[in-house]
């Protein structure tokens, strides 16, 4: 959903609050206490969708304060590729009956990361968004680095 994190909060909403939530979301992604406000509005219509909403918060206006838009932004907006990667991890370390020392399980970690890595799709962006996301990326890593300082 191109909201982020209100997909999964809307799924779990009423039909008459789907659009609600919705429009009241997309409004407000820009400020971290406006979000959190505009929460306890939807906590009083939909407990869980608001739960839902507050677990992805940070993730979500990270999102946004770093610009990411279009099928890039939409990637970016679900914990779907991480929980794949854990899934074939915890299916192919699964197999494992006996764990003889710590060299063993990395060597099967990265086996299983390198199987995620196979079966995962490529991330979708078009080709201004990358280099956009590399930017913003790299000028919060100088501001960073000014903070220290």
């Amino acid at each position: 959903m191109k909201v982020g994190q209100a997909g999964p909060a809307c799924r779990q909403a009423g039909k008459s609050d789907k659009k609600h939530i919705l429009g009241l979301w997309q409004g407000a992604t820009e400020n971290s206490t406006v979000c959190n406000n505009l929460l306890d509005d939807i906590e009083r219509i939909n407990p869980s969708a608001a739960a839902s909403l507050r677990k992805g918060l940070e993730e979500t206006l990270t999102v946004h304060h770093l610009g990411v838009t279009g099928l890039l932004r939409k990637t970016l907006s679900t914990t779907n590729p991480i929980e794949s990667c854990f899934s074939v991890t915890r299916t192919i370390t699964g197999r494992v009956k006996r764990w003889s020392g710590g060299d063993m399980v990395q060597r099967w970690a990265v086996a299983a990361l390198l199987r995620a890595e196979k079966k995962s799709k490529r991330v979708k962006a078009t080709e201004r968004e990358i280099p956009k996301l590399v930017a913003a990326l790299g000028q919060k890593s100088l501001d960073r680095k000014e903070m220290v300082a």
